[in-house]
This record gives structure tokens, sequence and C-alpha cells, in this order.
């Protein structure tokens, strides 16, 4: 069963791709959406060939529909129909038979399916009718100029090569293709014949307005006749002038007595030339080739527009000079000219190697009047390929030289497309080609994201810098790494920055002052106080204290240093400010658990002087279950510390006391010192403290990595603390006494003033 519909479904699809047709299946278009316009009986649909890259330049195209239903609704003939079908097929197989690059250039061949016949060609805009009827799109007289020129040169083609009349020449048959050539169609009824057919309905006739009179009056044509025609179109594109006879012959006539009487209306350079073509008579008639020589075509701008359209029938040298010379050319042509006409020229030119540099230059110059959409669509394809390889050096100037201009105009295709031939260019063994990008790089880097500044630019231009040995490029690449420092992250500057300024091992003043730019961009606003005092301050100092700077250089390093320093003093002081309670004594300053202020305090850091080993008193080692006791005597006062055995004491802290016992001895007793020292406890028990009054101080012992023992003095720190009165050497002996015992990990309650 699923076989059987298999076949089914097989022959549906063979069906409809037989009424489709293979330009339905291979190009993307709409028969239901309106035409972008009309040629004759054809409605031309915008296409894209289906699969293509935009950038191979095949993609776009128009799609030429006639629909069959249109003859059932005119209500023709049999013998009209079939002539009207003969004439279409005659249009597009004489243009798919002719090529001519004013000719339209037909794509795929003419198909036709039970309801329309199709052909496709290159893309095109409009009619130039389509031109002439729309009010807000204006014909420059250079454009006319140049798109008479390319019909009569396509003219030329068809009498002479093709041995053709067109024979129905006007607006509805020149196309205009997206370049604003002016490309010959509607060859549907052109023919070596003296005559035209009367079957033909009369809306597929030739169009009155613009047939010679022979052909009107006589039933008469041949070549004479389409240089009538041009003459008429020259009239209604330059002057707005052209007949409305509405097919009365009569009309015609006194039509055509007040078109050649308009001729004044246009340039003088054009009067004569057009008044030879719109003769009366046949015979009296210039010809093709005296219309190109004529006045219409003279200039200076079109006579450059002539050279560029054949430059390669020029020597290799002449195109490069011509090339060269038209970049102070190009500012005299409309904008509307450079878009439509000169761009895709110049864009053709900038694949050959010899022209490639003026001719982007050109390109880059018309691009400056272009939205960024229109650079992205026309331009930027057209230049993928060119900016993907390896650039000669003048071509890479050229385009460092407006790189601003391509940030601009290529969004965010600009990152990926267009900055690796920057970061490519800092890496260049040119050294000049080296200089032209740190020249624009401070301006680039302007509206660079913080990535790509980081991971594209920073490294070559690190390296550019460490081993650059011209002046001028040095100075260049720290402007470059002070414009980036406002963009980047503290971390980087850091790590990255601050480590190349301090390896530059050149003292040259200027170098130097360049510098001090770039650490004032710094320590204004990237780096903390700390790092500012530790990484920025000593390097200032270093280099101006150099002999070699001059005194307005050392007072501009003077200026730096104390804006600098006034920072850190503002910044700590209000940090030593947010951190002092008046309420109670600064928990910040506390250290190893004793108060500042306290008795027992001592300087943060643990950072005593250590006595010398002559000077500790003599230690006594007591045996037991064990354990080891050092005990050290003075006077009267003691204090034992017991400790696991082989356990290293590097920090020890005494708890802080409670306020309330906290209170200074009164003036009739002696305050007397303590010492307290560590020893080792061999189970890993923690006894007592004992206190006695002492005329000794209060001392530490910390082992650092080794065992205390009775022998070794080392390491231990002097802190003094008076005893508090109520605290008596025999209350301090009991105590002792109380907890020498402890269980293990037993530190008991440990409070001096107790």
């Amino acid at each position: 069963m699923d076989i059987y519909f298999n076949k089914l479904r097989g022959l549906a699809s063979a069906a409809v791709s037989a009424v489709q047709g293979r330009i339905a299946r291979d190009y993307d278009f709409s028969l239901n959406e309106h035409p972008q316009g009309n040629s004759g009986h054809w409605a031309l649909h915008k296409a894209k060939r289906r699969g293509a890259q935009p950038q191979q330049g095949v993609s776009e195209a128009t799609v030429w529909v006639f629909d069959k239903q249109r003859l059932n609704r005119q209500l023709l003939g049999n013998g009209q129909r079939e002539n009207l079908l003969a004439q279409l097929s005659n249009e597009a197989s004489q243009l798919t038979r002719l090529r001519h690059p004013s000719v339209l250039r037909v794509v795929e061949p003419l198909e036709d399916t039970r309801g329309y016949l199709m052909f496709v060609t290159e893309p095109v805009e409009c009619t130039l009718e389509d031109m002439l009827d729309d009010n807000s799109q204006e014909l420059e007289q250079l454009e006319v100029q140049m798109g008479l020129l390319q019909i009569v040169r396509a003219l030329r083609f068809l009498h002479g090569d093709a041995q053709l009349v067109h024979g129905a020449l006007e607006p509805q048959c020149i196309l205009i293709a997206a370049s604003g050539d002016w490309k010959l169609g509607g060859l549907g009824r052109s023919s070596s014949e003296n005559s035209f057919d009367y079957l033909l309905p009369a809306h597929a006739q030739h169009a009155m307005d613009y047939s010679a009179p022979e052909l009107v009056l006589d039933g008469k044509r041949g070549a004479a006749g389409d240089v009538f025609s041009v003459g008429c179109i020259a009239m209604a594109a330059l002057a707005g002038t052209s007949m409305a006879c509405r097919g009365d012959s009569a009309q015609y006539q006194r039509q055509l007595v007040r078109l050649t009487d308009s001729v004044d209306k246009l340039p003088a350079a054009a009067q004569s030339g057009v008044r030879g073509m719109l003769a009366r008579n046949a015979v009296q008639r210039i010809s093709l080739e005296q219309i190109e020589g004529c006045g219409l075509f003279s200039g200076d701008l079109m006579e450059t527009l002539q050279r560029l359209e054949a430059l390669v029938e020029l020597p290799r040298d002449q195109q490069a000079a011509f090339v060269g010379r038209l970049v102070q050319v190009l500012p005299r042509f409309s904008v509307r000219v450079q878009r439509r006409r000169l761009l895709p020229l110049l864009l053709g030119l900038a694949a050959d190697p010899l022209l490639q540099p003026p001719a982007l230059r050109c390109v880059l110059l018309i691009s400056e009047n272009l939205e960024p959409s229109q650079f992205s669509a026309r331009v930027l394809p057209a230049l993928a390929p060119l900016l993907g390889q390896q650039l000669p050096a003048q071509t890479t100037k050229v385009v460092l030289a407006s790189m601003t201009l391509l940030q601009r105009k290529a969004g965010s295709a600009f990152s990926n497309r267009i900055l690796p031939i920057l970061t490519t260019s800092l890496s260049s063994t040119d050294s000049t080609v080296v200089d032209h990008a740190l020249q624009v790089l401070p301006e680039v880097t302007r509206n660079l994201t913080p990535s790509d500044l980081r991971d594209k630019v920073l490294p070559p231009l690190q390296q550019v810098y460490s081993r650059a040995r011209v002046l001028a490029l040095k100075l260049r690449a720290l402007e470059a790494l002070r414009s980036m420092v406002e963009l980047l992250d503290r971390t980087t500057i850091v790590d990255k920055i601050l480590p190349l300024l301090q390896r530059t091992k050149s003292r040259d003043p200027a170098i130097t002052m360049a510098m001090l730019a770039v650490y004032e961009q710094i320590g204004v606003g990237h780096l903390d106080r700390q790092q500012i005092a530790t990484e920025v301050m000593p390097v200032l100092w270093a280099h101006a204290v150099d002999r070699r700077l001059q005194l307005p250089q050392f007072d501009r390093f003077m200026q730096v240093i104390h804006k600098l320093s006034k920072r850190i003093e503002d910044e700590q002081r209000r940090v030593l400010e947010e951190g002092y309670r008046p309420d109670q004594q600064s928990t910040n300053e506390e250290v190893g658990g004793i108060a500042a202020g306290s008795p027992l305090s001592v300087d943060a850091g643990w950072a005593w002087d250590a006595p010398a080993a002559d000077t500790l008193p003599q230690q006594k080692q007591h045996s037991g279950t064990g354990n080891t006791r050092v005990e050290a005597d003075y006077a009267s006062s003691t204090v034992d510390v017991f400790g696991s055995q082989g356990e290293e004491f590097a920090d020890f802290t005494i708890p802080p006391p409670k306020k309330s016992v906290v209170s200074p001895p009164p003036p009739s007793i002696a305050q007397q010192p303590m010492r307290l020292q560590a020893a080792s406890h061999s189970q890993s028990k923690l006894g007592a403290v004992k206190l006695s009054e002492s005329d000794g101080p209060l001392r530490f012992g910390a082992t650092n990595g080794s065992r205390a023992n009775s022998n070794t003095a080392g390491g231990l720190g002097t802190m003094s603390a008076p005893l508090t009165p109520t605290v008596s050497a025999k209350t301090a002996s009991r105590s002792s006494q109380k907890h020498a015992g402890g269980k293990a990990a037993d530190l008991g309650d440990f409070d001096p003033f107790a």
C-alpha cells in the first residue's frame, strides 16, 4: 500500500513540475505579488536564484512572465493570438541569441508552460518609461547622455552585425539596470522586412508617439526609423517633450511639427544632433555613426565615462594613469552618477592588482555618500574577497587611511572583516605600514568593544612597542595605548599595560613624557590607591629624577605626582575615617585577639624585637607523664605553657580581656611586667598558663617551624603588660597548679586579671 501511495505521490510531483517548469523551481519569486514593472506585454518580477551565494554576483535576476489567460480576456481571434505569442517568443529568442554589452542579457531561455511564458534576464530596476513617469526621480543630463550613447551602440550592433531593424523603439523597450546602464530590449518586432504585421492587435503594434513618419504614414521601416526613435527619446528625456498622438495619424503630423520646434529647449551642444535625428525625410537623417560624434555626447565628464568603460582597450600603463587621475575628477560627478554608474565599474577594477590602490581609493571616496545599508549591500560583498587576502603595501595604506570611514559604514561587520587588516598591519615588516596603522588606531579604538581591544588589538600593539627601534613608532604606540586605557578593565591594565611600561629601557625624554601621559590616564581613574602607590609612584619618581629632563618636563612630572599623591591621601584618609568608631576601641586594629589600647595590646603584625639569648631567663626542664614543661622564673611571677610534643606554635593568640575588668593600676602600686613562654606538650594536651608578678617582661615563644626546648631561645618576641593589683603571686600560683594537669584539648579559663 505504501508503495502505491509513493508512486502516486511521485506522479503528482512530476505533474506539478511539468506545470511549474524549471524557472519556477530554480528561482524564488511569486506570481501572486504585484510585478515591479512592465515592458510591453511582459510582467517583470524580482527573483533570486535558489542556492546561489550573494557574493557570487549571480543570485539576483528578473523573471519575465506573460500570463496566457490574458489572451482569453482580450477576446482575440485565433490569428491574432498566434501572432502575439509568436512576437513574444521572438523577443525572448532574439535576446537569447544576441550578445552585446548594451543588449539585455538573458540568463534562462524561454520556457513555455501550460499557463505562462517565462524567461530570466539580468536584474533590471525599471524601464525608461517608468523613470520618465516618476516625478520623484529626475534624470540628470549626464545619465541621459550616457544612456542614449549605449542605446546608439546597441542599435549599431543590431543594424550591422545582426542585420536587424528594431522597428518599435520606445521608452518601454529600454531597461535600466541596477548599475544605471541602459539596455536595449523589446525585440519582438525586430525584423529585416520593410513592413509590420497588421494582424497584430492595436496594443501590440508599434507606438506611434516614437515612430518615424515613414513607418506611420507609409508603412515602411528601416534603420533610419530607429534613428528617428532615438531623437524622440532624447527629447522626452532631456526636454520633457513627446508626441501624444493617441493612434491618430492626423494628430501625429501636428505633434511632429511641435516636436521639431521644441528642439530649442535642449542644451546648445545637443540641438544640432537631435535636429538631424528628427528630420522628416529618412534620407536627410544622420547616421548612428554620426550620432556618436555629435555634440550631444560631448563634455569632459562624458569623455571620462566613455574612457572608463573602454579602459580595457588601453595599455596597462595608461590604465593606471587614468584611474589615478580619476580621484581628482570624481567630485565633479553627481552623487547619483557616482553611485549608479561609477561604483560598479570601479569595484570591478579593484580586483586588478595594478589598478587596485587608485580604484579602491575612488570606491572609498564614493562610499562617503552611501548609507550603511547601501555600503553593506553593494560595496562590502564586492570587497570581501579583496580584504580577505594579503594586500600589497600601497593597498593596505589606502584601506588604513579610510579605516574610520569603513568603521562607520560597515557596522557590525567591521570587527570580523576589516579590523583584521588593521591588526595584521601592526605586525607588518614594512615600517611605513605600521606607522599608518598606529596613526589611525587612536581614532578607531574609540568605537571598539573592550573584548576586541583586549584580544585583537592589544597583543600586536604590545609587540610593536616592544620591538620598535624607531622613536616615532614608540611614540605612536604609546599614544595608542593611552587612547585604549579608558576602555580597558583594571585587570588588563595591571596585567598587560603596567608591566609593558615598566620594562621600557629607553630614557629618551620624548618617550618618558609619553609614558607619563599613559601613567596619568591610568592613575586618574583605573587603579586604587594601593596600586598607584606601589606600581605607579615609584616609576614616576625614578623617571622624574632623570637628568635629561628639562625644567618644564620635570614640572609636568611633579604635577602628575602631586595629583596622584593627593588622590592617595584623600582616599586613605577617607578609609581611615570611615573605619574609626569613637564609641568603641577600633576592632579593625585588633592584633592576636587583644584590642588596641588594652594593657596587653601590641603592634599590628606581631613585629616584636626578639631579645638576645643571654638576656633570657634560665629554663628548667620538668618530666612528667609524657608532658614536657618549660618554666621561666621571674622573681615571684611565672608563666607556664604546656603543648603537644612536636606541635608547632607559629601563632599564639591571647583572648581579649573583658572590658569591665581592665583598669589602670593606682599610682601607689608599681606596674610589674610578666613573661609568657610556649613549650611543647607530648600528648596533645594544653595545660594552663601561670602568671606571677615579675620584674621581667611578658614574652611569647614562637617555634617558627621547630620545637621549643630548654636550650633554644630563638624566635621569642617580647610583650610587656602590667599586672593589676588584684592578682597576687600566690593566687597566680594556685591557678597554675589547678590547671597544670588539665585534660587533652582543655585550655582552661585563661584570664590573667580574674
